[in-house]
């Protein structure tokens, strides 16, 4: 995010952006990771403009989920 940019504030604009699924803050170099939904390329592009118009966002990092497995956790149950 740009420094003035509230996480408020960047969270109503990614809810806004259609494909966006799931925004998770972070710590680290990036202050959010987003889960997206994209039918191709040119929509990934889409959802990225769209996120980054405005001036919120100062910098994007995009990576492609390749394979996605989930395993349980013994003595834990999610709910």
């Amino acid at each position: 995010m740009e420094s003035g940019t509230t996480a408020a504030a960047f969270e109503a604009r990614a809810q806004a952006v259609p494909g966006v699924l799931r925004a998770m803050v972070t710590t680290g170099r990036y202050d959010w990771v987003l889960e997206v939904a994209a039918k191709d390329q040119l929509d990934l592009q889409r959802i990225i403009e769209a996120l980054r118009v405005g001036g919120l966002v100062r910098d994007t990092y995009s990576r492609i989920v390749a394979s996605d497995r989930h395993f349980p956790l013994p003595g834990f149950t999610m709910r």
